[in-house]
């Protein structure tokens, strides 16, 4: 109709275009009547395309993958969905770890990671769970990202964890002691001071290992205070990472395993609705992660 009312208000009417229109064909397209799903309706969800929606609620787990080719859309498509998931879950926290710096939602605590900024991501935070976490076992965790991040050797592995773990005593944090592990964690400041003391002690592997920590400890974001993750809607850029290779893959799985860490403290969702979304675009950076395997095989 938008079409004929302005073919009708043409500037130069034709003479002929005065007389009678013919009348209208039959309507062919008619409303809907019938009745709206239960996902549309009663559960709701969100509108991912034409009358196909997503409701995470409903699904035996919420995991979500967004696939197609270079400019398809795959960013919008994932920043769409984080727009609605605090409107159709207003309890749900999402975590936003974005490689690109293109992942901006309205009213998010944002935090870029880089060689100005006060922000940081602390790798040896402890994991409070008393069946499997403590100092020793993080400090396991942390050598084995690093392992994988940085390209270390098996000797560079066990002096890695070695270090942490004197890094753990030396902060008064016992993996015999739950008690201690409350206590602030070191940071790799802390680690770098031990593996120079080590160097001046004449340690080969600990020499080795300041080559291969060289750009983590200039960058210093593993340095830095951690921001809380209390926010609703949180933005971790690590775009500025992205330039030295593995720096953004560490911080990426560190904050992974954080948060699972914590759900594992809380325990299962009883009413089957998700607490936390991380979102990740350009996945491939993190096709490693020990963490996601885990939540991937356990979370269905």
């Amino acid at each position: 109709m938008v079409i004929n009312y302005f073919l009708l208000r043409s500037p130069v009417p034709n003479p002929q275009s005065l007389t009678m229109p013919k009348p209208l064909p039959a309507a062919t397209l008619k409303p809907n009547q019938t009745k709206k799903s239960t996902t549309e309706s009663a559960l709701g969800g969100i509108l991912l395309g034409d009358k196909v929606y997503w409701n995470p609620t409903a699904l035996p787990n919420g995991h979500i993958a967004i696939i197609g080719a270079s400019g398809s859309g795959k960013t919008q498509t994932l920043k769409a969905i984080a727009y609605e998931l605090p409107r159709f879950i207003p309890s749900v926290r999402i975590i936003t770890i974005d490689f690109h710096g293109d992942l901006e939602l309205p009213s998010e605590s944002h935090y870029p990671l880089n060689m100005e900024s006060p922000y940081g991501i602390n790798p040896l935070i402890i994991d409070l769970d008393t069946k499997g976490g403590g100092p020793s076992l993080q400090a396991i965790a942390v050598a084995a990202i690093l392992k994988k991040a940085l390209t270390m050797g098996v000797n560079q592995e066990g002096a890695m964890i070695d270090i942490l773990t004197t890094c753990y005593k030396q902060r008064g944090i016992i993996q015999d002691e739950p008690a201690t592990w409350t206590t602030i964690a070191p940071t790799f400041a802390d680690v770098r001071i031990e593996i120079e003391a080590r160097i001046e002690d004449g340690c080969k592997e600990s020499s080795k290992l300041a080559l291969k920590l060289a750009a983590m400890f200039e960058y210093g974001i593993f340095t830095r205070p951690q921001p809380s993750l209390d926010h609703q809607i949180i933005r971790f850029d690590l775009s500025a990472l992205g330039k030295v290779p593995g720096l953004s893959a560490i911080a990426a799985e560190a904050l992974i395993k954080q948060l699972m860490d914590s759900h594992r403290i809380a325990g299962e969702i009883e009413d089957k609705i998700p607490k936390t979304f991380i979102l990740i675009d350009e996945c491939k950076e993190v096709k490693n992660s020990k963490t996601l395997n885990i939540i991937y095989k356990n979370l269905h």
